[in-house]
């Protein structure tokens, strides 16, 4: 199983790998909570944003990445109030980096409101 320790998952946000907007922000206002990176790109699923995050567990950080704000293509939707996340290596090259989180939840709080009304695409 992925290693989410550290982040305060629930069993159900662990078990649907997702987790809400609010939920989301909340995370990312902890103090614990390390910034590494955010970037908009695409995986399997569709476009996204993507915010890699870190915390301490133990004697160790652990990395979650959060993906969403983006077009699930094959939901055929725009995601614009829910997160899906997954574990990740926390390489020094991610470490290197931190970005404030108040720049952070202004910035995906304006690409929020840039995505909400948006028509779904015609198939």
């Amino acid at each position: 199983m992925e290693n989410r320790g550290g982040f305060g998952l629930t069993e159900k946000e662990k078990h649907d790998g997702g987790i809400s907007y609010k939920r989301l922000k909340e995370i990312i206002a902890r103090e614990e909570t390390t910034i590494h990176r955010i970037v908009e790109d695409s995986n399997c699923y569709g476009a996204f944003t993507f915010i890699t995050t870190s915390r301490p567990f133990g004697e160790e950080r652990v990395c979650l990445t959060f993906f969403g704000l983006g077009f699930h293509t094959y939901r055929e939707c725009w995601i614009t109030d829910e997160w899906l996340c997954f574990s990740g290596l926390l390489t020094d090259e991610l470490t290197m980096h931190s970005f404030p989180k108040e720049e952070i939840l202004e910035q995906i709080e304006k690409r929020r409101v840039s995505l909400l009304g948006r028509p779904e695409p015609r198939s």
